[in-house]
């Protein structure tokens, strides 16, 4: 039986690097704009749910670049991982009442 490759590989390690940095820029970038504008209350609900699509992006690109999951160097792969922990932690931190209110302020603004 044949074992079928399901790995892809990018242009170079350079490449890839300047990649992941970008994307981890990108990711740092939501977790400032909140510190100025959302309340400390509604903060787990909000990193609960941006972390969420925080992990399934780094893990489409990290897919869709191929990058190699069993890596001994930091790929994407790692921070999509450290994303759905966050998630994860963020959802037991989060009390239920602050998230039916951050509802209910969408629906007023919208």
């Amino acid at each position: 039986m044949t074992v079928w490759k399901t790995e892809h590989y990018a242009n170079s390690p350079k490449e890839q690097a300047l990649d992941l940095a970008a994307l981890a820029g990108l990711a740092a970038a939501p977790g400032i704009l909140f510190n100025w504008l959302i309340p400390l209350p509604f903060m787990p609900p909000v990193i609960c749910v941006v972390s969420f699509l925080m992990a399934c992006a780094f893990g489409w690109f990290a897919y869709h670049t191929g990058a190699d999951r069993r890596s001994a160097r930091f790929t994407a792969w790692d921070i999509a991982g450290i994303f759905a922990v966050l998630w994860v932690g963020a959802a037991f931190a989060s009390n239920p009442k602050y998230l039916v209110q951050l509802f209910e302020v969408l629906a007023r603004a919208s």
